[in-house]
Order: structure tokens, then C-alpha cells, then sequence
């Protein structure tokens, strides 16, 4: 059977079929306003996403949440417990999301669920990447701290919550002697991360000076804390 022979039967029964009433014609407005919509559905859904991953990576480095990996295996168990998980996961309903739409189209077809998946966080994450390197974030901490970000100022603040229960303490030092140094935090808001605790510093470690600004991890009885290890932190953290 020639190739004009097959190609008249398929159009014989796409006729046939749209009579019967089997097949249902569209306007070109259809489509277009189709395509339009999740075009705009898609980067949409493509620029939450890469905001949230841009703020999980912004808070695990301002909360020096990041330190921790340093820390040994106890540090890296309290680095995924602390791990903004809720965000994560519904980044990753997000992409299922934008998957599901684009599997409407027949390029979606050409793929595997998998590939599609794979590409747009790929996309995502690279955008979230570029998004953290501007001071959008920093800003936004910065309203948050004044109290002028009504909307996710809930989000930033938290990035600083203390995890005393967890032994992650940050203070700045105000006294070193005979190898145990004394740190204190006090910001004025009269919160939970207010306080001053005694640290008795890991065997070999150079004590730090007075002033710097300290994330200490440990355990603790009250006030006093047996570090595991310790990092300097920036004026920002």
C-alpha cells in the first residue's frame, strides 16, 4: 500500500469520525487561548517554585544552618531535622503540578514522566540559584526584622528561630579563660534566643576572641554547654 493510499484511508476516517460525532473540531482560538493559558500557568508555577528553593538555600546559610555539615554525623542528623521540609515538599508538588500541565501537549509525549520532572526542577533550581545571588532576600530579612513585611514575615523571622533543644546556640563572645568561653545573645526582643551559656570548648581547639560571633553545637545542662564543635558566624547570621 503506497504512502498516498495509507494517508487518504487516515483522512477518510478522521472525517468519518468527525461526523459521527466521535471526534469534536476546535477552533484556532481554542488552542491558542489553551496554549496561552498554560504557557503563563507554567512560568508562573516555574517562578514560585524557584523562589521557594531560592529561600530554602538563602535560610539554611543565614541560620548557618549550613555550619552543621561540618559537625560530624550528630551535625549532619540536626542539619536534615532542621531541613525546611514543608517548602521542599511543596516545591515538589509544584513541579507534579507543572508536569501534569504539560503533558497536554505533544511534545509532553516525547518524553518520560521522569525527564519532565527532572528538567523543570533542574530549571528551577538554576533559577532559585540566580535569584539567591541578588539581595532580594537579604531585603526582604531586613523588612521582616522591622516588622514592614506583612505577608511572609513569618517566613524570615523564623530563620533565625534558637534550637537550644537541638544544641545549636549562637552568641558573641564576651569572655575566654582557661578553656572555656562564655557567649551571650541579647537583640532586645526579649525572645527565646536571648541568653548567655558557658561553653566548654572540644579538646585542640584554638579559643576564639572576644567579640566574635560564635554557632556553637552541643549538649547542654542549663546554662553550661559541652560543644561538639564550633564555627565562627558572620555579623549578618
Amino acid at each position: 500500500m503506497s504512502d498516498d493510499t495509507i494517508q487518504q484511508h487516515i483522512h477518510e476516517q478522521v472525517l468519518s469520525r468527525v461526523k459521527s460525532g466521535s471526534v469534536h473540531m476546535r477552533s484556532r482560538a481554542y488552542f491558542f487561548l489553551r496554549v496561552t493559558t498554560t504557557a503563563v500557568t507554567a512560568l508562573l508555577v516555574l517562578g514560585i517554585s524557584s523562589l521557594i528553593l531560592s529561600f530554602i538555600g538563602f535560610s539554611i546559610h543565614a541560620s548557618g544552618q549550613d555550619i552543621l555539615l561540618g559537625f560530624g554525623a550528630r551535625g549532619i542528623g540536626t542539619f536534615f531535622a532542621l531541613f525546611p521540609w514543608p517548602l521542599f515538599i511543596a516545591d515538589l508538588l509544584l513541579m507534579l503540578a507543572l508536569e501534569w500541565c504539560l503533558q497536554g501537549f505533544r511534545f509532553g509525549y516525547r518524553f518520560s514522566l521522569v525527564s519532565i520532572f527532572v528538567l523543570t526542577f533542574a530549571m528551577s533550581w538554576f533559577l532559585g540559584f540566580l535569584i539567591e545571588l541578588t539581595p532580594l532576600h537579604d531585603s526582604l530579612l531586613s523588612a521582616a526584622d522591622r516588622g514592614e513585611l506583612p505577608i511572609a514575615g513569618g517566613l524570615y523571622e523564623h530563620i533565625r528561630d534558637p534550637h537550644h533543644d537541638l544544641g545549636i546556640f549562637r552568641g558573641t563572645v564576651f569572655s575566654v579563660q582557661n578553656g572555656q568561653v562564655m557567649i551571650g545573645h541579647d537583640d532586645g526582643d526579649h525572645d527565646p534566643d536571648d541568653g548567655t551559656w558557658t561553653v566548654a570548648l572540644p579538646p585542640d581547639t584554638p579559643p576564639p576572641q572576644v567579640g566574635d560571633r560564635m554557632l556553637v553545637f552541643g549538649s547542654s545542662t542549663g546554662s553550661q554547654v559541652d560543644a561538639y564543635g564550633i564555627e565562627h558566624l558572620s555579623p549578618e547570621q
